[in-house]
């Protein structure tokens, strides 16, 4: 049977229509599933994210327990709390985060396997914050790095978990985003026999348009399974164009989110070595303590010992001499008498010795006479009186400048009087002709309690910068008499009442010795108590 042309244009006219209605019906169907799998890449992004705020929640959690270890600043307990309740936030944020098992079930980070377990890590990582910051001063403190060094371990495993969750979270949008694009090749392989009969510029077309930039996002897809961050680049188009630029930007952010969790992972690795090095060092710091505080209690028994065997012979040499100079009437008096004083003065010198000497072995044995107030103006007059033969014969200049307004305190006179004589008399001998000796004083109301603040400063030579840390140490001296006993003895004193004594030099020029009493019974400003 033939027909008329007009016919069977019309019936080609006819079934292009038919033809071009299916690939419609097709197309529509299409875009339904790419639709479909758009949603649920927007739906993983909102979860992934939530995941990623876990992970930095986590380590900002972290940071102020390792910032208090370093500083001791009490200020990042609060900076914790804070953190604390942002992970909190996020955690009810992650608990509708649905991750998918093999069987594709869906696995509830709310449930006992997921939501509990991070609960417990938390909870955790928060008791081991909290016994760090409940110790007083954290620097240094070996109990505190070990606290932390844990703390870093449950970090590592909840940011190692959360990381899990990302991952199989990934392969879901992986596996979503195949199945949609096996569904859609299917129907565009049907769709691409059926154009096959009609036209094959149609077939091209629908080629070009749908098919390759489809296949162009499923081997994108393909290259993300096997962990290569390729970008897809489809062309124009609606639907197709707005997937391929939505995987491009998971892909950015996938990309962003694992140098990050690398980031974190390399910055915990760095923090976990450091805790190491600070752990190896306090302990060697400690082991050198133990071992100089054996050779000092070697010392001190030692010291014990010669300066009781020396301190009565000194004691009866001392009465024969004075014994002797006092019964002498013969010729050449004075010049006799002159020698019995150098022997008298070298043997007081060799009994403030001895003392030094008991005084360093038994420091808690030093008495302390506290129950009056003592002026300490007077005592730096007294204190002056007494030095000033011996600077004048050093040619040394000694003024002082005491503040009116100053307070009396609670001190043992003469002990404080012996650290004042002291300080003045190394002063004196550091300097040489034409030196200076300046003593103020000073009423402190700015800290709390209130401090009587005294300085001894000279032009002399000062001291080296790698002697500053040995000034105060038993047996450090660079002169070539004494036993470098006094400057240590005089920190015991200043520290036995409460307060300090410091030392500022500049070598070539001279030195400051600065002694800090509390004025006990004021608060700040001076206001009493």
């Amino acid at each position: 049977m033939s027909f008329k042309i007009r016919t069977r244009l019309l019936f080609g006219y006819l079934l292009g229509i038919i033809i071009m209605v299916f690939v419609g019906a097709i197309a529509v169907y299409d875009r339904l599933i790419l639709s479909s799998s758009v949603n649920n890449i927007e739906r993983v992004f909102e979860e992934i994210d939530a995941l990623h705020d876990m992970v930095t929640s986590t380590q900002n959690l972290l940071m102020p327990a390792n910032d208090y270890i370093i500083s001791g600043d009490k200020k990042e307990k609060e900076r914790f709390i804070e953190s604390d309740r942002k992970v909190q936030r996020t955690i009810k944020e992650i608990e509708n985060v649905k991750v998918f098992d093999k069987n594709r079930q869906p696995l509830v980070a709310g449930s006992l396997l997921i939501y509990q377990d991070i609960n417990k890590n938390y909870n955790l990582l928060k008791e081991k914050a909290e016994e760090i910051f409940s110790i007083p001063n954290p620097i240094g403190n070996p109990e505190a790095a070990r606290l932390m060094y844990e703390m870093d371990k449950l970090g590592e495993d909840i940011i190692d978990f959360l990381t899990d969750i990302d991952r199989r979270k990934l392969n879901d949008v992986i596996g979503t985003t195949r199945y949609s694009v096996e569904k859609v090749d299917i129907t565009m392989i049907i769709g691409t026999v059926l154009v096959l009969t009609f036209a094959l510029f149609y077939i091209f077309y629908l080629n070009r348009t749908i098919t390759k930039p489809i296949m162009s996002l499923a081997e994108g897809v393909h290259q993300v399974e096997a962990g290569r961050w390729t970008r897809v680049n489809v062309g124009d188009g609606a639907e197709i164009s707005f997937l391929a630029n939505e995987f491009n930007s998971m892909i950015d952010r996938l990309e962003d989110a694992y140098a990050r969790v690398g980031e974190a992972n390399l910055e915990l690795t760095k923090r976990i070595k450091e805790i190491q090095r600070l752990q190896n060092i306090a302990e060697e710091y400690h082991n050198k303590q133990m071992e100089q505080a054996e050779k000092l209690a070697a010392v001190g028994e030692l010291a014990t010992c010669v300066a009781h065997e020396i301190k009565n012979p000194l004691a009866g040499i001392s009465f024969a001499i004075e014994s002797l100079r006092d019964d002498y009437n013969g010729e050449d008096t004075d010049t006799r008498r002159e020698v019995f004083e150098d022997i008298l003065e070298q043997i007081h010198r060799l009994d403030k010795t001895v003392r030094d000497l008991l005084d360093f072995a038994k420091p808690d044995q030093i008495p302390h006479d506290l129950s009056e107030l003592v002026d300490i103006n007077m005592v730096l007059i007294k204190t002056v009186d007494f030095i000033n033969p011996k600077a004048m014969s050093g040619n040394v200049e000694v003024s002082r400048e005491l503040e009116d307004n100053l307070p009396k305190i609670f001190v043992d006179e003469k002990k404080i009087q012996e650290v004042f004589i002291n300080l003045a008399l190394n002063a004196i001998q550091a300097m040489n002709e034409n030196g200076k000796l300046h003593i103020s004083t000073h009423f402190n109301t700015e800290t709390n309690p209130p401090l009587v603040e005294i300085r001894f400063k000279d032009t002399g030579n000062g001291i080296l910068p790698e002697n500053m840390s040995k000034i105060f140490l038993p047996f450090f001296t660079t002169h070539h008499t004494g036993t470098g006993l006094g400057l240590y003895i005089s920190k015991m004193i200043v520290e036995s009442h409460g307060g300090k004594i410091e030392a500022a030099s500049e070598y070539g020029k001279g030195s400051v010795f600065t002694i800090r009493l509390p004025v006990k019974g004021m608060g700040g400003k001076g206001a009493p108590i």
